[in-house]
Parts: structure tokens; C-alpha cells; sequence
């Protein structure tokens, strides 16, 4: 919370938020399953707080599904425990249906395991209480069907509870062939996943995937496609938790107990499984070393921003505000948050905020303005849920002109707490207010150009108050940016004195987001691969909703050839932007993981696809030996080489040829001066050198690529054209150099 606020700075809130049925004040968003979304909201006829289930409108359609939901109810009641969440009643609102359920404050399983594997003490003490529940479910004859991390609460006074019967049925029905496929494919057990009659041992191997989840950190069984994942289990053995982690045996074993093929061979109920935990004592095993990474959680709720309406001189101020309540929320791990670059390409239509939302594929749109309101501005904003148009929250805000930052603080916390997430803010000090609005419009000009390397506007603007606050973090970290931007495009003096900016930011507010990724991206372009990886993984377990810092560490790793961990963390980036700018970084992870179908659909990404994603597609049907005609219009701020180069590539594709211009143009093309665009320009040559058979020219293009740096160790490893050069003592050599750079980088990665 900001130490000072500004004196001017009042605040109203909880103003228009949506009531259900005339009873149920909505305070927020808790989630969304397969059978409805969950609301925080207050029982106005008892003054108390608790969760309330809408049922989607689409299921609500279905024959029998209004009875099921209904049946939810009677079946939820008939468990009553202490690790059970109760549920209260049923209801209507309009033609929706909804019930209402105990409010535990907390977060999901899922979330908590967003932090890493706990430890062994704390998961035998979930894992006994999470049994308890179910054990109370199955004495009262009652199954789960879809338990998983999602479904169970972690509450912050350390309740653990089970929830979300909303598949449960009583054990004594038959499952039927209608029923048979309901569940979440990642924790289903193999009878769930045939269609067989699901028992209490059903549940009993959730369980097992729930546990084997605590001590590795990672689901037992992995994939995309979630039937794929279900009937892996069906041809292949249950995987021992030891093969991902050290842990201890007597847990190892448990797992795989749950985890048998058929249920006869695991424990029948949880009440069994009760009885076992009973016997397992404190597990004492030494500490364990987890690389966790640092990625929005999987439950996340997705949220866009629309920019601040501002007129007049509040115009860019208000762009500025926008992007700083933006890059705030996106300090929390159970946020996604749009960047403010992909809400403004949505906001060019007349659709209305639900509307964008829907576009953005988001679950709450926040929407607001800012005016001049006498001597004071006022600001104004509301969230609301796409899915269902329910105003969560509206609030105004009224303060001076010094204390518009500290506003914007504000309007973060109470957008948080709509959404019922902890953000973590850092104490900041209030700006002048001239400094503060300049401060803003900077910000907002430095994002606008930060693709096309126009960043001297933001950088005049930003040098007089470098003087006027010269230990602001914020001001120190943007021109540091700036800066570096600059560099990168043209490289020259900028970097050293941007280097200087980052680190006094860094010395100033040592965990501060902006100012990490300012030192990352100087590290980046100094070619200092290995610090700015271990920067970068510094900044996500700082700010994990940074886009750009995800994918830029994801496309780090993917080059040292840490595949998995690079994908998680280009999976992320891309789950917070769609547009993120290194989609064609995690296409190509695609390509080297046989998944070209997934890979083609990255780069499809956002519709109309940009030449740099007609190239790369281009590009990887040619590592399969397709060449296939393309065309698109060359953007102007290319420089001249790359243009010659993407025109001679569309030649190459075109007639199935690479002239001696084309190859003229492919050589000249690794002609600047960045040596990070050097590397990956000769590495595009390289590859068509190689499908024309030029051998010699291709080694050109490869040292020059490992000369400038080049640390791509799984390009020399997988890339289909160049194992034509894998024959040459050159290469050989080039690629041991390549190699002993990649691995630094892991090292820097998995030690920092």
C-alpha cells in the first residue's frame, strides 16, 4: 500500500454492484468451472459472506441438466464435515439457477501449487485432510467423480476442504453410457475414462493424482489434448513420482497404490485410505532443491483493462494511468492481465465493454474515465463478467492532481479485490503532480513505440524529470528502458548509461518489476545471454504477469535447449497476450516436439498473420521439405538487407529455386550492427543456404551467427536443413561452442 496517498485523495466503493434474486450482493469473481461460474457475495437477509454457483446458460439448455444441478444440492447436503464445504441452498435469478455454498477465504489447491511443491509435512497434512473429506462423501454413499486440485480449498486459516460436488451422484446408481465420459480428463481413472461403473475407488485414484501432483509439482499424466491424456492411462503404467523428484518412499508408494490400473488393487475407499494414512508417520526427509517456475496459475482469472476515457490534457495522462493499473495487477500470480496494446487493437470497433471482453477472451472487462472535475479529477471505473454482464464492482475516485498515481493505486486494490485475489504492492512515494502527468504520458508513448524502435519522443520527455526526481524507481526504470530500446535498434552510448539508470532503480527498490526487466533487457542486448536469464526469471517470480519478460525467458530457454520449462514459460506469455511477440518462438518449440498442427495454429494466432509469421511458416514447412508459394507486403521500417532477405525468401518459395541473388541477398541480410538480430538473421540464411545445397556458404552464415553470439544449442540439434552440414569439422566445432554457451545459460537459469 502507498505510504502516501496524497491528501486530496478520497475513495467510494462498492457502488453498483449486481444483486441476485434480491438477496445476493455480488463482491466478485472466485472462478468458473465445467458447471458454472462462483461468486464472493454477501447474504444481505443474514449479513454474511458466501459463494454462489451460477449455472451456465449453454448447460441450463441441455435436457436434465437443470435436474442435476439441482440433484448437486440434495447430494452435497447429505456430507457433513469439517473438510467438506457445506451448501446452503437453491435458487433462481431471471431464467438462471443458482445455489449457494459456505465462503471459505482462501485459495484453490491449484493455486497453492502455482507456488511448487509443499512440503512433505504440509502435503501429508492435506493429503489426510482431503481424505477425511472424502471419506465422510463415501460413508454417506456419496461420490465426487471430478476431484482435482481446482476442487479443493486451502483456506488462509488452513482449512482444507473439499468442494464442487457438481458431477457427484449417490454409489448405488449406475453410471449409464450417458454418464460415463464426465469428469476432468487429467485426474479421471481408467474405469471413469472406459465408461465402466465408477465406485469409491474412482475417487481413490483422484486422490492418487492429487497426491502425486503435491510431491512433484507437475500432473502424473501430461499432454494437450485431454482425452489423449486420459487414455494414456489406459496402455501405459502409472508413473512413479520418484522419476520427477526425490521423495520419500512410503509416499512414493502411497501414490502408486491409488494410482493402480484397476481398482481392486488400490485401496476401496477413502475411508481405506483413511486408515492407511493413519499409519504413516512425520515424513523427515532433508529439503529439497525445486526449480519452480514462475507463471500465472493455471486457475487464473483473465482480466482486460480498457483504457482510461481521458479528453483533452488528461488524454495521454489517462493512457499512461491505464498502463500503470495494468502493469500492477500483472504482479499477481492468479491474474492474467491483457496488455494494454492488445486491448487497444480491440477497442477500435463500436463493441461495447462485454462485448470486447468476449473478443479478448477475458472473464471481467474493466472500463472507466477520468475528468477534470473542478479544482479535483475524478476517476471512475467498473468491472464487469463477460460471461453473464454482472457489474462486480463500480467505484469513482476523486483526488488532485498530485495524487493521480496514488489514485491508481487504489483503483488496483479494489479491481483486485473484485476479482478476490491478494496483490502485493510495493510502498510507493507520491509524484509532484506535473511529474506525475509527464511521467504517464512518457510511459504511454514509450509502449506505443516499442516495436518500431521510435522511442526518442519518450525519452525527451523523460530526461528533464530524471533531474527533477532523480531516486524515483519508476522514472529511473523507464528511461533505462527507453534507452535500451533505443540501443537496440541502433546500437551505441545509450546502453552504458541506460545500464547506469537500471542498476541505481535496482539499488532504490531492489524488487521492482520494471526496473528488473530494464537490467534483464540490458543484459539481453549486451549479449550477456546467461545474466539476463537468471534477470528474467528474477523478474517473472516478481511480476509473473509480464508478457514480455515471459516469453522472453521462454525463448531463452528454448535456445539453451531446456524445452519443457521454455514452453511453460512461452505457453504463459502467450496465455496473458494471444499476440504476445514471441509466438513464433513457441511455434518452433512445437515444430521440435512433432506438434506442426499446434504450431501453424500459433502463429495463426489474432487472425491476419504479419510477414515475420508467414516467413516462420514458411520456414518450418521447408524443415519438412515443403516449399510452398507466399506473399505479403514488406512493412517500410524494415531496414533495406532484411527487406532484400523476406523478398528472397518469398522468391525461394515462390519458384523453388535460390538464385545467386537470392543468396547474395540471404548473406546480406546479417548486415546490422545488433548482434542479436545478427544471429538470428544468419540463422534464417543459413537454413536456405543449406536446402540449396551452398554447404560452404551456410558455415558462413553459422559462424557468423556463433561470432555474434549465437547460444541456440537446440536449432544446431533439431533443425532439419542443417544436419546437411553435420559432417563438417566446422560446424562440429561451431556447434561445441554453441553448446558450452547454452549450457551457461541453464546454469544461470537453475541456479539464480
Amino acid at each position: 500500500m502507498a505510504e502516501d496517498i496524497g491528501a486530496a485523495t478520497t475513495v467510494h466503493s462498492g457502488l453498483g454492484a449486481s444483486v441476485i434474486a434480491d438477496r445476493y450482493e455480488v463482491l466478485g469473481l472466485l472462478g468458473a468451472g465445467g458447471m458454472g461460474r462462483v461468486y464472493r457475495a454477501r447474504d444481505t437477509s443474514l449479513d454474511e459472506v458466501i459463494a454462489l454457483k451460477m449455472l451456465r446458460k449453454e448447460l441450463a439448455a441441455q435436457p436434465g441438466m437443470l435436474e442435476r444441478f439441482r440433484d448437486e444440492v440434495k447430494i452435497a447436503r447429505r456430507v457433513t464435515h469439517a473438510n467438506v464445504v457445506r451448501t446452503f441452498d437453491l435458487g433462481t435469478h431471471g431464467d438462471e439457477s443458482f445455489l449457494t455454498m459456505e465462503y471459505i477465504e482462501g485459495r484453490s489447491l491449484a493455486q497453492r501449487l502455482s507456488d511448487g511443491p509443499p512440503a512433505f509435512d504440509e502435503t501429508l497434512r492435506i493429503l489426510r485432510a482431503v481424505t477425511a473429506g472424502m471419506a465422510a462423501a463415501h460413508a454417506s454413499a456419496v461420490l465426487h467423480r471430478d476431484l482435482k486440485p481446482d476442487n479443493i480449498l486451502v483456506g488462509k486459516a488452513g482449512r482444507i476442504a473439499v468442494t464442487d460436488f457438481g458431477i457427484a451422484r449417490l454409489a448405488q446408481t449406475p453410471s449409464g453410457t450417458a454418464e460415463a465420459f464426465i469428469g476432468t480428463p487429467a485426474y479421471m481413472a481408467p474405469e471413469q475414462v472406459e465408461g465402466r461403473d465408477v465406485t469409491t475407488a474412482s475417487d481413490v485414484y483422484a486422490i492418487g493424482a492429487v497426491l502425486f501432483e503435491l510431491l512433484t509439482g507437475r500432473r502424473p499424466w501430461l499432454g494437450d489434448d485431454p482425452f489423449a491424456v486420459a487414455l494414456a492411462r489406459l496402455r501405459e503404467p502409472p508413473p512413479d513420482p520418484r522419476s520427477v523428484r526425490a521423495v520419500p518412499d512410503v509416499l512414493a508408494e502411497l501414490t502408486l497404490y491409488c494410482l493402480a490400473r484397476e481398482p481392486e488393487r488400490r485401496p476401496a475407499d477413502a475411508g481405506a485410505l483413511a486408515r492407511t494414512l493413519a499409519a504413516i508417520g512425520d515424513v523427515d526427509m532433508t529439503a529439497r532443491q525445486v526449480f519452480v517456475a514462475a507463471v500465472p496459475e493455471k486457475a487464473a482469472r483473465t482480466v482486460a483493462i480498457l483504457p482510461l476515457r481521458g479528453t483533452g490534457e488528461l488524454a495521454e495522462v489517462a493512457d499512461g494511468l491505464s498502463e500503470e493499473i495494468v502493469d500492477a495487477l500483472s504482479m499477481t500470480k492468479a491474474l492474467r492481465v491483457r496488455p494494454l496494446a492488445s486491448v487497444r487493437a480491440a477497442t477500435k470497433s463500436e463493441a461495447d465493454a462485454r462485448e470486447l471482453g468476449t473478443q479478448l477472451r477475458v472473464d471481467v472487462v474493466v472500463d472507466g474515465s477520468i475528468r477534470n472535475r473542478g479544482p479535483q479529477i475524478r476517476i471512475t471505473a467498473r468491472a464487469i463478467g463477460v460471461a453473464d454482464g454482472f457489474q462486480l464492482w463500480a467505484s469513482h475516485f476523486d483526488c488532485g492532481p498530485d495524487g493521480l498515481l496514488a489514485a491508481g493505486d487504489q483503483l488496483v486494490k479494489a479491481i483486485a479485490n473484485a476479482l478476490v485475489v491478494d496483490l502485493a504492492m510495493p510502498a510507493r512515494r507520491s509524484l509532484d503532480a506535473k511529474i506525475a502527468g509527464r511521467y504517464l504520458e512518457a510511459k504511454a508513448r514509450l509502449r506505443a513505440a516499442w516495436h518500431d524502435g521510435n522511442v526518442h519522443e519518450a525519452i525527451h520527455i523523460l530526461e528533464p524529470l530524471l533531474l527533477e526526481a532523480p531516486d524515483d524507481p519508476r522514472i529511473l526504470a523507464t528511461t533505462a528502458i527507453a534507452l535500451a530500446r533505443s540501443a537496440f535498434y541502433a546500437i551505441g552510448p545509450d546502453l552504458l548509461r541506460a545500464r547506469l539508470l537500471a542498476d541505481k532503480a535496482l539499488s532504490v527498490a531492489p524488487d521492482f518489476g520494471e526496473a528488473q526487466l530494464a537490467r534483464a533487457l540490458i543484459h539481453l542486448y549486451e549479449s550477456d545471454v546467461p545474466a539476463a536469464a537468471a534477470m528474467l526469471r528474477r523478474t517473472v517470480t516478481t511480476v509473473p504477469g509480464f508478457s514480455l519478460a515471459q516469453g522472453l525467458l521462454g525463448a531463452l530457454l528454448l535456445e539453451a535447449g531446456s524445452i519443457d520449462d521454455a514452453v511453460l514459460h512461452l505457453e504463459a506469455a502467450r496465455s496473458i497476450d494471444p499476440t504476445a511477440s514471441q509466438l513464433p518462438d513457441l511455434a518452433r518449440a512445437y515444430v521440435y516436439l512433432g506438434r506442426h498442427d499446434d504450431a501453424i495454429a500459433t502463429l495463426n494466432t489474432g487472425g491476419e498473420i504479419d510477414v515475420l509469421g508467414l516467413t516462420s511458416i514458411a520456414r518450418f514447412q521447408m524443415w519438412r521439405g515443403e516449399i510452398r508459394p507466399f506473399e505479403s507486403e514488406i512493412p517500410p521500417v524494415l531496414d533495406a538487407p532484411f527487406r532484400d532477405a523476406l523478398l528472397a525468401i518469398q522468391e525461394v518459395h515462390r519458384t523453388g529455386h535460390v538464385s545467386e541473388a537470392n543468396v547474395t541477398a540471404l548473406k546480406r541480410s546479417v548486415e546490422c550492427r545488433n548482434p542479436r538480430l545478427r544471429s538470428a538473421r544468419a540463422q534464417f540464411s543459413a537454413e536456405y543456404l543449406c536446402f540449396a545445397g551452398r554447404h560452404d556458404d551456410a558455415l558462413e552464415m553459422v559462424a557468423v551467427g556463433v561470432d555474434a553470439g549465437l547460444q541456440d544449442a537446440l536449432w544446431i540439434e533439431r533443425c532439419p536443413p542443417l544436419q546437411s552440414l553435420a559432417t563438417f569439422t566446422t560446424f562440429r566445432a561451431l556447434a561445441a561452442r554453441v553448446s558450452e554457451r547454452a549450457q551457461a545459460v541453464i546454469t544461470a537459469v537453475f541456479t539464480s
